[in-house]
């Protein structure tokens, strides 16, 4: 399992791209990430 906890992220000069982002991932399955153009999902 992958365990992610307070995951933030912000780039100069700009708002924060990622805010507390919590997961917890099993060690199997697949992961879908969407979101509309620029929520972030790249810099995930």
């Amino acid at each position: 399992m992958m365990i992610i906890k307070h995951l933030q992220k912000s780039y100069p000069g700009q708002p924060p791209t990622l805010q507390e982002v919590n997961l917890n991932l099993p060690d199997t399955g697949f992961l879908l990430l969407l979101g509309e153009s620029g929520s972030g999902k790249t810099t995930f």
